[in-house]
Parts: C-alpha cells; sequence; structure tokens
C-alpha cells in the first residue's frame, strides 16, 4: 500500500515557497505529488525533479475540455468563472487521479506555502488503522470566526443556522484511504463551483458533517495530528506554543511571523 501526500501550487510559487513542504516532508515510504497550474518558467519544474517529487499539470475542465489558464485569485471570482478557480479546480484533479489508486491507498491532501511535518504523517494514519476520512479541527466554530461563517452562508445560504454551532474542519489538511479521499474530492469540487466565493472549506464541513459522517473521524488538538495557527493566533484558541513541535502537522505557520522561531525550528 502506497502513502502519498498531494498539494497544488500555481505559477506565481517559487521553489521557496515549496521549500518547508518538501524539505519536511523527506520520508522512504512517501510518494510527493504536486499539481502545478499555469506553469511558468522552469524553476519549479527543475526544483521538483531534483527533489523527488512528481509534477502533474492539468489541462481540462469539468467536462474535459481543454485549459489554457486557470483563475489563481480569488479576488477575481466570480460565479462564472469558479469552475476554474484553482482552490476549487484542485479538487476535481485530485479526484481523477487518486480514483484509480489501490482503495486501501492512504493519501494526504495539504496546502503547501504554509505547512511543516515534524514527522511522518503517515505513520500517524497507519496506526490509527481508519478506512475512511480524517478530519482535522481548528478548535472553533463557525459562528466564532466570522471568516468561515460568511465562507458558509454564501455557500449554503440558510442551511448554515443548523451548521454554525458545528466545529471547523481545515480543508488545507484532508488524509484518509484513497476510495473515500477521491469521492470526498469529486463531491467537494461539485458543491463548490457556481458559487460567488471560494467554497471549498465549506463545502468539505459540510460533507463531512452529512454524507460523510460516519466515514470520517473527527480530530482535535488532544490527538496531536493538525494544528492550525491562524486561529491560534487571533487569540480565538487558547495554545502553548511551547508545545507546536508535539503535533505532526503545522499549519499556518507563517501567521506567527519570526516568532516561530522561538518555539519551531524549521528544517533548511
Amino acid at each position: 500500500m502506497r502513502n502519498i501526500l498531494i498539494g497544488a501550487i500555481s505559477g506565481n510559487y517559487s521553489s521557496t515557497n515549496l521549500k518547508n513542504w518538501i524539505n519536511t516532508s523527506r520520508f522512504d515510504d512517501v510518494e510527493r505529488v504536486l499539481f502545478y497550474y499555469n506553469p511558468e518558467g522552469t524553476e519549479i519544474g527543475d526544483y521538483c525533479n531534483e527533489n523527488n517529487v512528481e509534477l502533474i499539470t492539468p489541462s481540462f475542465d469539468l467536462f474535459g475540455r481543454e485549459v489554457e489558464t486557470f483563475l489563481a485569485n480569488s479576488g477575481h471570482l466570480t460565479v462564472e468563472n469558479s469552475p476554474l478557480l484553482i482552490h476549487h479546480v484542485r479538487f476535481l484533479h485530485w479526484w481523477y487521479y487518486i480514483k484509480d489508486l489501490n482503495p486501501d491507498d492512504m493519501v494526504l491532501l495539504t496546502d503547501v506555502n504554509d505547512i511543516i511535518f515534524t514527522d511522518n504523517p503517515f505513520k500517524w494514519l497507519r496506526n490509527k488503522n481508519f478506512k475512511g476520512i480524517v478530519a482535522s479541527s481548528e478548535e472553533v466554530t463557525h459562528e466564532q470566526e466570522l471568516w468561515n461563517l460568511e465562507n458558509y452562508w454564501t455557500t449554503f445560504g440558510i442551511i448554515t443556522e443548523f451548521h454554525k454551532n458545528t466545529k471547523v474542519y481545515n480543508a488545507g489538511t484532508i488524509s484518509g484511504t484513497a476510495q473515500e479521499v477521491a469521492n470526498l474530492c469529486r463531491d467537494i469540487y461539485l458543491l463548490s463551483i457556481n458559487k460567488p466565493r471560494n467554497a471549498d472549506q465549506a463545502a468539505y464541513n459540510y460533507l463531512i458533517q452529512n454524507s460523510y459522517k460516519d466515514k470520517t473521524l473527527f480530530t482535535d488538538l488532544s490527538d496531536k495530528w493538525g494544528l492550525h495557527l491562524h486561529v491560534i493566533n487571533q487569540k480565538k484558541v487558547s495554545f502553548d506554543l511551547n508545545n507546536i513541535k508535539d503535533y505532526i502537522i503545522i499549519h499556518q505557520y507563517d501567521r506567527l511571523g519570526d516568532e516561530i522561531f522561538n518555539y519551531y525550528t524549521i528544517p533548511q
């Protein structure tokens, strides 16, 4: 069974944006794949090749039509172009890739620019022996964090009233067995498109609380799995930063700026 770490980047990234994700994920039993949108030049390709990272350049939309440019800036999002927003369409392409894997292969889908691994995430996942989705909590409810509440409302309208008190689970760290993750990616994409703002996190949270609820392992800070520093930096979650290194995935470390170096030394 394979362990596959998957991310997505766009042409405005440089090797600097990939460095920490790549340097902290060098594990013998982990394959690494990056989906690269709107490629520019050869720097990213060369860097990935040097570091044994497979690079995939998607070029199709939901209907199989060739696409030259995907939308990278969510500030330019409209209902009409939302199917081509990278935040959304990555889930379509991830589904297309993952659906042909062995159902018991383990996959981890993450953001790239603001993720650090302190240990092999697949060792933690395999030890759980859970065949389904593994979700990582931000430790706030939708109602407690305005961005998430507004994101949910613009995606699902009044249905938000029935979900505003549920915890937010981060769409930048989704993991689990290949068959379930593939299906989830497909459904996230289909629920995200034709919305007035990026909707992937709202779609993900809706799905894991409804049709995927019985297939989801919901983790929190006590599991020492994912640590999401944005809400901690906002003082919305109480957390001792001296414990950062105890978590497998450190997400949004850039929110702390240089303060992160007081608690964790990023490998070079």
